[in-house]
């Protein structure tokens, strides 16, 4: 997490509600976060989750982390904490942590709970809501965005009413143990964070004990059209590796790749996840989403372990990732079922 710098004679606040400097809005709030963690990879959708806007192209690399900053040493008591980034909003649930959230997304609401329901909406990655901002009076705005992209008017917005504006990077597991911890530390629950990343970690190291002899091969789509598989070095590759698998996806380069039919065929996934979040429960094998993949010759179809995900949460980049990895290990090495009915 790095503190966004400020200018040191900063403009007046921005009358414009909207920002334009940015790409147009995904449809998915697991993509923002997605996007803005793994280097802008979506083109239409995620993760916006997460995780952000998902662009076609022969691979989306992840970029280099920027190097990240200290929070200043005058933290507030009671943070006032406006967060524009759901799995980070999801961790300060985790962390006990509700009560300083004064603000949220525009992509939380399927997330929260009913008695945060009420909480006002500033906005996304896209846009910002001004007015609502500064009726908040937040001491801690959370972005999710690339360094250079960051609407100077949010940064002046921040200086001008002496709020720090903490940009997030949530690309590996590792991020999302250190951001953790400064969460816990805005918050005052340093304790929670430590034993909530302790047991992410003990969950993830009793997987690796029991890593089958020969692991499936395992191709991730985080999109149907276009064809976007999960690639090398993100949190999701490592999940997938933790759960058991091998990512195959991994193959086609770093973040989230495109690919066609023919490097489906060519990659042989023993196992197939499609992805398709907030959307409705999946019907099994049966399922008409997945009766275009059941119908190419490779091993996940023959055995029918081909399955379709819709839960938001499984996407994030959250504090309960080691259960999502427990989960994708039962759905992998599930006993096979066969071809659809």
């Amino acid at each position: 997490m790095r503190i966004v710098p400020q200018h040191a004679q900063p403009p007046a606040a921005p009358t414009s509600l909207r920002s334009t400097c940015l790409p147009p809005r995904p449809a998915h709030p697991r993509r923002a976060l997605l996007r803005t963690a793994t280097a802008l990879a979506f083109a239409a959708l995620l993760l916006c989750p997460l995780a952000g806007c998902r662009r076609t192209g022969k691979s989306q690399a992840s970029p280099a982390p920027a190097a990240p900053t200290r929070v200043g040493q005058s933290l507030p008591a009671a943070p006032r904490i406006v967060c524009t980034v759901p799995a980070v909003t999801q961790m300060l649930l985790q962390l006990n942590a509700a009560k300083y959230l004064k603000g949220v997304s525009t992509y939380d609401a399927p997330l929260l709970p009913k008695a945060l329901q009420h909480l006002p909406v500033v906005g996304d990655y896209e846009h910002i809501d001004y007015e609502t901002l500064t009726a908040l009076h937040p001491t801690v705005i959370i972005i999710q965005i690339a360094a250079l992209r960051v609407p100077p008017a949010l940064s002046s917005f921040a200086a001008a009413h002496h709020a720090q504006l903490l940009n997030v990077s949530l690309s590996s597991l590792a991020d999302i143990a250190r951001e953790s911890l400064l969460l816990g530390r805005i918050t005052g629950r340093q304790t929670q964070a430590a034993a909530a990343i302790a047991r992410m970690r003990r969950q993830l190291s009793q997987l690796a004990a029991h890593r089958p002899a020969k692991p499936l091969r395992v191709l991730y789509l985080i999109s149907r059209e276009p064809m976007l598989a999960v690639g090398a070095d993100n949190f999701q590759d490592q999940i997938i590796r933790a759960a058991g698998g091998i990512n195959i996806g991994a193959k086609l380069g770093s973040g989230y790749p495109t690919l066609n039919r023919e490097t489906l065929l060519r990659l042989k996934p023993q196992v197939l996840v499609v992805d398709a979040p907030g959307s409705l429960a999946s019907q099994g094998a049966g399922d008409p989403r997945l009766a275009s993949f059941f119908s190419l010759p490779i091993p996940a179809a023959k055995t029918g372990r081909i399955y379709l995900l819709t839960s938001m949460r499984d996407d994030l980049p959250t504090l309960a990732v080691g259960s999502t990895a427990q989960r994708l290990h039962n759905l992998f090495y599930a006993p096979p079922a066969g071809g659809p009915p």
